[in-house]
């Protein structure tokens, strides 16, 4: 399942580094506590404590506005996240070290799981066992445990095969510039 969502085409930044995404220096939302501030104690906004799971933790989250999409196109899924996952190395000063930068499994997870959830609840509430079609209609949550993990142990592989993709592009692209 993790294979055909991740082929799906669709618009693709292709660009998702870090100086491409901005998010406010200060921002209260109306789910924030009282004194306008994030009760986990680390100032991302974010509410580290959450997994993602849907359990009914109100997440406050930081808007966050991508910019620059002179290299955005239509292509799979994978190749954006890959690239996304690429890009999380030092690649603003060119001294990427794959081995210590690369978002490790965790990392990867803890993306991907939010990344299903904004591109596909419906596939998310499966995932969770939320839908009808749950064969003993026990919403066993270690079945849905193993739903996610098996999703994501795919995910890595299908996105790691994709990071391919994403070094080949920016070496023509290297290539391209070279000859200006």
């Amino acid at each position: 399942e993790a294979a055909s969502f991740l082929r799906q085409i669709v618009f693709a930044h292709m660009d998702c580094q870090s100086l491409n995404i901005l998010t406010p220096s200060s921002f209260s939302s109306s789910s924030s506590s009282s004194d306008g501030g994030n009760d986990d104690g680390d100032d991302d906004g974010n509410n580290d404590d959450d997994d993602g799971g849907g359990g009914g933790t109100e997440e406050k989250e930081r808007p966050v506005r991508l910019i620059d999409f002179e290299y955005a196109s239509l292509n799979a899924r994978a190749v954006d996240i890959a690239n996304t996952f690429c890009e999380h190395c030092d690649m603003n000063n060119l001294a990427a070290d794959y081995d210590e930068q690369y978002p490790s499994a965790d990392a990867q997870d803890f993306f991907l799981r939010r990344y299903v959830r904004c591109a596909d609840p419906s596939l998310a509430k499966r995932l969770d066992g939320d839908d009808d079609d749950d064969d003993d209609g026990d919403g066993d949550s270690s079945s849905s445990s193993s739903r996610w993990e098996d999703f994501l142990t795919e995910a890595r592989e299908v996105v790691g095969k994709h990071a391919l993709i994403s070094h080949l592009g920016w070496a023509v692209w290297a290539s391209a510039q070279q000859r200006k």
